[in-house]
């Protein structure tokens, strides 16, 4: 979307466009004022395109049945939806800075190790109660996480754009039968070996998410940061996590010059054998992390690197 033609638009009656924040591939992201209720909130735009249906519409009912449900962190509020003639807005709470934007703001690229794993606890919590409810995000990276901001406090996460998430229960708690096969969705370098295989995402293939996103946290960057090619990709993933890291604890080289915490070793041994119907215990996966922290003197008191 091109700013200068939304920058002063009135949405609604009430909510006024400001500047562009964030430009994607499938939209845009603005500030915005919402004169009824005095606050600032995000808009974000998806262009109409022909013969296309688009993502904000289905991410702003599985944004609304989430907001519905989880009343604060990890989900930012819900407040409209809207079509124009050529594009489509979802008005929502406005967070803070993301997860990647936080990262490049640091000396080297790269956070502690408290703060690694202060962040994978926080993106395990969020997807516990998303998975509970029955959803799978399926794009899980930095970018789609952000902090609070003002009132809501930098030390909560939320969790980010919904637009390619999918319901993988039935109404009676059950998965649905996966597909056998699915086109790719999310982004190739914190995808799953399995979902880049085209199979159906669960909540695991959300998780190796998250683990993906630790190690480049804590690392600086993954093996395969500068691959392009899919194959190439999904051949160093396999190479990272064969059978002699994960059965015997052999140091993987893909912490590269740090030492793993054992929380880490450990959620790659529940991941290596887990599938679409596999079902994780998340208050033990969050309670080894908590030890690891406390081995590291994290606590209340410990800053983030943002803060």
């Amino acid at each position: 979307m091109n700013d200068l033609y939304l920058r002063g638009v009135c949405l609604k009656g009430i909510y006024l466009v400001g500047e562009s924040m964030t430009s994607g591939a499938f939209g845009d992201v603005y500030w915005g004022k919402d004169f009824k209720n005095t606050r600032l909130v995000a808009i974000k735009v998806e262009k109409k395109i022909a013969h296309e249906n688009g993502f904000l519409e289905k991410e702003s009912e599985t944004l609304l049945e989430l907001s519905t449900n989880i009343s604060a962190e990890p989900i930012l509020r819900h407040y409209a939806y809207g079509e124009a003639p050529h594009f489509r807005y979802l008005i929502m709470e406005l967070g803070g800075m993301n997860l990647r934007e936080l990262k490049k703001d640091t000396e080297y690229d790269q956070f502690r190790i408290d703060t690694s794993l202060w962040i994978a606890k926080k993106m395990i919590e969020a997807l516990k109660l998303l998975h509970d409810l029955g959803w799978v995000h399926r794009d899980v990276k930095p970018a789609n996480f952000c902090i609070g901001r003002g009132w809501q406090g930098n030390r909560r996460l939320y969790i980010v754009d919904f637009g390619i998430s999918r319901k993988f229960k039935q109404l009676d708690g059950q998965p649905m039968k996966p597909r056998k096969r699915c086109s790719f969705r999310g982004t190739l370098r914190y995808s799953s070996i399995r979902t880049q295989q085209n199979e159906e995402a669960g909540p695991s293939d959300d998780l190796w998410s998250v683990w993906y996103v630790a190690v480049e946290n804590m690392t600086g960057q993954l093996p395969w940061r500068r691959q392009v090619a899919p194959k190439d990709v999904l051949a160093i993933k396999q190479q990272f996590v064969a059978d002699q890291y994960v059965q015997n604890r052999t140091r993987n080289p893909i912490f590269r010059r740090i030492q793993p915490p054992v929380s880490m070793l450990s959620l790659l041994q529940r991941l290596a054998p887990s599938n679409y119907f596999t079902v994780f215990n998340y208050s033990t996966i969050t309670s080894e992390i908590d030890d690891d922290l406390r081995k590291l003197n994290f606590g209340d008191a410990t800053k983030l690197e943002w803060e």
